[in-house]
């Protein structure tokens, strides 16, 4: 299946449990591949944009099975399922298998197998580090947004990162090196989401 904006959308929409999740999984990779864009056009070598928009678009496509009512009963550990999920979908749907491997390894900033191990993520013990610079700069982007929705500032996610993931510290310090930071605050003004 090709990934036009029309499939994208037909996915998402087959997927998502309610009205209140696609709304919330769309909006979100909307301001994902926003960001992905801007640090792919600066980044220091080339980048396929198009095959960067369609992950950023599907990338939380199975992300509605973990999502729940309320933030007070969200299990982190269980949600990073997400990814493994959504990229088994998007094989049997016959999608790019490149982009299913960029949606399988969008987790964090990059997920070693010791990190798996570590933090004790119910997930299957195997290295989910991006491969490709487009798969890179997803994972890097999307760190900047979540559903609920809101914008997370680098120093909100080091300290959310200190307490439960202390390698991502590393990783989104490095990141930010390698990408620079996204301008938070007019994406903030924009989609009227808080920064925090």
């Amino acid at each position: 299946m090709i990934l036009t904006r029309e499939n994208i959308d037909k996915l998402n929409k087959k997927y998502a449990k309610s009205e209140r999740h696609y709304t919330a999984i769309t909006v979100h990779a909307e301001i994902v591949n926003e960001i992905a864009q801007k640090i792919a056009m600066n980044a220091a070598i080339k980048v396929d944009s198009n095959l960067l928009e369609q992950a950023c678009r599907i990338h939380d496509v199975a992300s509605s099975s973990f999502m729940n009512n309320s933030d007070k009963d969200f299990d982190y550990k269980s949600y990073q399922l997400h990814a493994i999920l959504g990229s088994a979908i998007l094989l049997d749907e016959g999608v790019d298998p490149a982009i299913a491997e960029m949606v399988a390894n969008h987790l964090l900033i990059s997920v070693s197998k010791e990190d798996v191990e570590n933090y004790e993520l119910r997930i299957p013990v195997k290295d989910y580090s991006p491969t490709t610079i487009e798969g890179r700069i997803l994972a890097f982007a999307d760190v900047f947004h979540s559903k609920d929705p809101k914008f997370n500032s680098f120093e909100s996610l080091v300290e959310k990162y200190q307490k439960f993931a202390p390698s991502q510290v590393k990783k989104l310090k490095d990141a930010v090196a390698e990408f620079g930071l996204p301008d938070l605050e007019s994406l903030s003004k924009k989609y009227g989401h808080p920064l925090v």
